[in-house]
């Protein structure tokens, strides 16, 4: 790592500077290091800290303050894939953070790509409906932001009319099961366990 005299005295805990200056040797450490706790997510996959900031810390630091630094954010890759490098770093909120990770869900919504919890934010739909929605139905777009997804219902004989889900309890079955039926058979409710 770098020496008191080429890290401009950032690191002392005192320095103005310290965070930004473990900061830097975080990402190497990911980087170069086999032994960090890090590194099979990082250097094993081939990301990699660029030779200007591999090798001056001033040079990161320099990034770092013309590029929006402050004590609030952290570093982040944009192309979650690519090195750490002044064309793919920015300095991001956690929340940007958290929307910028390799196992995050995106899909296309009014000709961008967005994650499951930008989608929620944008159309005012709780994220927790929306992570539902995409449990249940996946990546379709009509599904995940209707307002709201219309109960099944099935028709008995008295033509009363009942949801799947009332309609599973009255028998005593589970729900998938019913629901199962009902992809199979429609609403005819001799198949779906009523019988005359």
């Amino acid at each position: 790592m770098a020496n008191k005299r080429s890290s401009d005295g950032d690191t002392n805990p005192k320095s103005k500077y310290h965070r930004i200056y473990n900061i830097w040797v975080g990402a190497r450490r990911r980087c170069n290091s086999d032994k960090h706790k890090d590194f099979l997510s990082y250097g094993a996959k081939g990301i990699s800290i660029c030779e200007e900031w591999d090798t001056s810390y001033l040079s990161f630091k320099k990034w770092a303050i013309e590029n929006g630094y402050d004590d609030s954010k952290t570093l982040d890759r944009t192309e979650t894939s690519g090195n750490y490098e002044p064309r793919n770093c920015r300095w991001a909120t956690p929340r940007q953070q958290c929307r910028n990770k390799r196992n995050n869900i995106t899909i296309r919504y009014q000709n961008r790509i967005v994650t499951l919890a930008e989608l929620a934010d944008i159309t005012g739909i709780p994220r927790g409906t929306i992570k539902d929605r995409y449990r249940r139905h996946g990546l379709v777009l009509s599904e995940l932001i209707q307002e709201r997804i219309p109960k099944k219902f099935i028709t008995l004989s008295d033509g009363f009319e009942v949801c799947i889900k009332r309609g599973a309890e009255m028998l005593g079955i589970k729900y998938r099961t019913m629901m199962s039926r009902y992809r199979k058979y429609g609403d005819n409710y001799n198949k779906l366990g009523w019988g005359d």
